[in-house]
């Protein structure tokens, strides 16, 4: 098991993650490629989403990857239906916010062709698409009418809601009749904010990538998604793809502009400093164990951290600190003959 986790974590072992509406497959071996392949507006969509309460609309454009003249037009087309919207006599005599949110998912969320493959809200506003496509797509709309909406993940799912007065109102965007449906799921998490909801059609725009074979592109957005909040189910594919694609030096600098976003946090501290350590460079040794320190404190009861802190600590040759390390994992799991043997091994070292 724990060598298992090590190939895992090395990415020597293929990975699986999970997103809403699909599972990503093993990837294989595909060629270098020379330069990272960026969103055309990476830069300006971070700006955006990190100013109180901005523009789903405009985040989910850039999100998308649309470069500046495409967001203008796009934004010009959406715009437009929104105001061809507000004429509609439905929505002109609807006076609650249910009624109203009614009007504008019948408005604009008739759904003709759906696409499982097809998560881009670009192509939700031609009417077609799947549930990711089509949530962002209504949350948007309801934002501009200031109207907020909240998004539900279930299994291989996810859907839009409207809390109002203490009532769950479910909106089933892949269904013509989908306003307000009984739903119900063994299990569900609600997303109660725009960047959340961002990170999770990212993730799922990189997947879809990932299954049509276009790593670089699956690459592209799987970057994105983890700079807005780290997950195993982006963070890990983005190690793995960035050392396909370029090697143990590009995995640790796309991984570094991820932890700057995010230091405080311990699977991106943990993922980049299991890429300092293959890279097997001495001097990104101290920056490792430093880092890995973060990940350890509070955890001195897992047994694969303090083992990898060990191992750390031993290529460092800092042999007191690999021997404590190696003794918490043998505490934790005494039949692991191999905790007790790196530990004698290290106790050697240092009476030398």
């Amino acid at each position: 098991m724990r060598k298992t986790l090590e190939l895992i974590a090395a990415g020597i072992i293929g990975l699986t993650g999970f997103t809403t509406g699909c599972m990503t497959p093993t990837a294989p071996q595909v060629k270098q490629y020379k330069e990272i392949q960026r969103l055309p507006l990476e830069k300006e969509f971070f700006e955006h989403i990190n100013t109180p309460n901005f523009d789903l609309a405009e985040a989910a454009f850039m999100a998308t990857g649309l470069n500046a003249w495409e967001l203008q037009e796009f934004k010009k087309t959406f715009n437009a239906k929104l105001e061809k919207l507000s004429k509609t006599p439905q929505f002109k005599q609807s006076k609650t916010i249910p009624e109203k949110t009614q009007a504008i998912f019948e408005g604009l969320h008739d759904f003709r062709k759906y696409n499982w493959k097809t998560s881009e809200i670009t192509s939700a506003m031609g009417r077609k698409g799947n549930c990711m496509g089509g949530t962002v797509y209504l949350n948007m709309s309801a934002q501009r009418f200031g109207i907020n909406l909240n998004s539900v993940i279930v299994e291989k799912h996810i859907f839009s809601r409207l809390n109002y007065q203490g009532k769950k109102i479910n909106i089933e965007n892949i269904l013509y009749n989908g306003f307000n449906l009984t739903l119900k799921y063994d299990w569900e998490k609600e997303i109660t904010d725009n960047k959340t909801l961002l990170r999770e059609y990212t993730e799922n725009l990189a997947t879809q990538r990932r299954i049509n074979k276009e790593k670089k592109l699956a690459l592209t957005f799987y970057i994105v998604s983890a700079k807005i909040k780290p997950e195993a189910s982006t963070t890990y594919p983005v190690a793995h793809l960035a050392r396909q694609q370029g090697g143990p030096n590009r995995e640790v600098k796309i991984l570094r502009e991820i932890y700057e976003r995010h230091p405080k946090n311990n699977l991106i501290q943990e993922i980049l400093a299991r890429a300092l350590n293959n890279r097997n460079n001495p001097e990104d040794l101290p920056e490792a164990i430093t880092l890995y320190q973060d990940v350890v404190k509070g955890h001195e009861d897992d047994e694969f951290k303090t083992y990898f802190m060990g191992l750390l600590y031993s290529k460092a040759k800092m042999h007191d600190q690999a021997a404590h390390y190696f003794r918490l994992s043998q505490k934790i799991n005494p039949q692991d003959k191999e905790y007790s043997q790196r530990a004698k091994n290290s106790e050697r070292k240092m009476k030398r």
